[in-house]
């Protein structure tokens, strides 16, 4: 009998500055902050910090909205869960979008993200003769080259940086109209949660559902359903023969 394959969902970001991600990786136990908008798939930040603190993320971040606007949505795992650092977010008009614990694949374009940052920091790092100490510097030099010589399939043969020139910043209106919208989602998917016994945290489940609707509702973002491929049996991997 054919094995049908289990789907997922799968995000298509469609408004570059509205909806971004940000982690935390190491290099020789340095923690370097990295976040990334998900539509022009264009670094934003890959700074070197002292510790995996949100509240020394604030200064840093502050700049970041200075220069770029702020987001809709931040998105991010439960290690920057932190009352001050949400003061913050709030004060600019940002929703966090906190993962599910243990879900790494949720913020899965910011890990393949860091994933790539690390091979180009390797190869930067040996070509210019780079020392181990100095790598975490290198991450500001590779996210640069990434944004600006890499053509992603999807863009057409143009940059991040490319697209992400073009936006259209995300207007006053918009982001009222997008809080207010989010709002109303909540209230109603927090009541049917309560009503549902939902067996985990409601606030975070509330948040990630009614910021997913407005999203799509505003056309910031598309979810698809793909087909995840099954694996082929070890018995019957052992009758493939061998070119």
């Amino acid at each position: 009998m054919a094995q049908r394959g289990r789907r997922r969902q799968s995000e298509v970001h469609r408004r570059p500055g509205a909806f971004w991600a940000i982690d935390h990786t190491f290099d020789q136990e340095v923690p370097v902050a990295m976040v990334r908008d998900l539509a022009a798939r264009r670094g934003l930040l890959a700074e070197p910090m002292e510790t995996k603190s949100p509240k020394e993320l604030i200064p840093v971040l502050e700049d970041v909205f200075r220069a770029h606007g702020a987001p809709l949505v931040l998105r991010m795992d439960g290690g920057f869960h932190d009352r001050e650092f949400f003061e913050f977010l709030d004060q600019h008009g940002v929703i966090a979008w906190v993962t599910q614990p243990g879900s790494p694949w949720e913020n899965g374009s910011m890990e393949g993200s860091i994933g790539v940052g690390k091979r180009y920091v390797g190869g930067l790092c040996e070509a210019r003769g780079v020392a181990a100490v100095d790598r975490p510097e290198m991450y500001r030099v590779a996210m640069h080259h990434i944004n600006t010589r890499v053509f992603p399939r999807a863009f057409g043969g143009r940059t991040a940086e490319e697209v992400w020139e073009e936006r259209e910043p995300i207007q006053v209106d918009e982001r009222e109209r997008f809080h207010e919208r989010f709002n109303i989602l909540f209230e109603e998917i927090e009541k049917h949660l309560r009503r549902a016994d939902w067996p985990s945290k409601i606030e975070p489940e509330a948040t990630r559902r009614a910021l997913a609707r407005v999203l799509v509702e505003m056309g910031f973002l598309e979810i698809r359903s793909v087909r995840i491929t099954p694996s082929i049996p070890t018995r019957r991997a052992r009758k493939i023969p061998c070119a």
